[in-house]
């Protein structure tokens, strides 16, 4: 069973550590999760990338800074969304960066973690790995005001 994971480009410095994919990572296979990770440098490439995710039982989409190409172009955003078939979360660091989506295949959740990315994938996996009912330990989450 597999969660893929797709991110677009961020800014320096604004991408989950290292220790945080390691964490994730860990936090999956202790559900019997294998977590996948597609990086994509272009809207074309994210695309393709949620398309192909038909493969995994569910997936996160982190746009990052090629959000705002789904608002020029939501038809092929949308119609990439409708061939996956398969639940999702969506992952922001910044609200201004949250997707729109037709009625036909709205996410789980979308996650706004306001420049804590790795805050924003630990939520996003810990929805995932409930919906996919993994069983395995819920990451502890903090909510600071």
């Amino acid at each position: 069973m597999s969660i893929m994971i797709i991110q677009g480009p961020h800014a320096a410095g604004r991408l989950p550590t290292r220790a945080v994919l390691d964490q994730l990572h860990a936090l999956a296979k202790a559900a019997g999760q294998t977590l996948e990770f597609c990086r994509c440098g272009r809207w074309r490439e994210l695309l393709a990338h949620v398309r192909a995710a038909r493969a995994s039982e569910f997936t996160l989409i982190d746009p990052g800074e090629l959000a705002r190409q789904a608002h020029d172009d939501p038809d092929s955003f949308q119609d990439a969304l409708d061939q996956l078939d398969r639940p999702y979360v969506e992952v922001h660091d910044d609200c201004s960066e949250s997707l729109t989506c037709g009625a036909h295949h709205a996410p789980v959740a979308t996650i706004i973690s306001q420049g804590d990315l790795g805050q924003g994938y630990r939520i996003a996996l810990a929805i995932a790995l409930r919906q996919l009912g993994g069983g395995g330990p819920s990451p502890a989450l903090r909510v600071a005001a």
